[in-house]
């Protein structure tokens, strides 16, 4: 096929115009060189991108701090559960000697 086909849709069709184009102010697509004007050192780290998104990365330590916590703070809930319980007090009212010792509520009968 022929430029012209391509170029006949288009609203310029004049060929000129487009072959007077300069070539060296066309992109190249080659690979930058990096001058570098401090030597490297042996104790500096190389930067390495992670392949797991950032946010990924942030949610799986927050849930593995949330993990750690609840597991400790429901081991101490446990232990510490029965040290908090109350016994029920028993209401002003109570004539049952019984209701007193054992320390368990029971409705007023009327």
């Amino acid at each position: 096929m022929p430029a012209s086909d391509f170029l006949k849709d288009l609203p310029c069709t004049n060929k000129a115009n487009f072959s007077n184009a300069a070539k060296d102010a066309r992109t190249k697509r080659e690979r930058p060189k990096v001058i570098s004007s401090v030597s490297p050192s042996e104790d500096e780290k190389k930067i390495i991108c992670d392949k797991k998104p950032l946010l990924m990365h942030f949610l799986q330590t927050q849930w593995a701090a949330h993990a750690t916590t609840s597991t400790a703070n429901n081991a101490n809930m446990r232990n510490g559960r029965a040290e908090r319980k109350r016994t029920s007090e028993p209401s002003a009212g109570e004539e049952n000697e019984a209701a007193l010792v054992t320390q368990t509520k029971t409705r007023r009968r009327e």
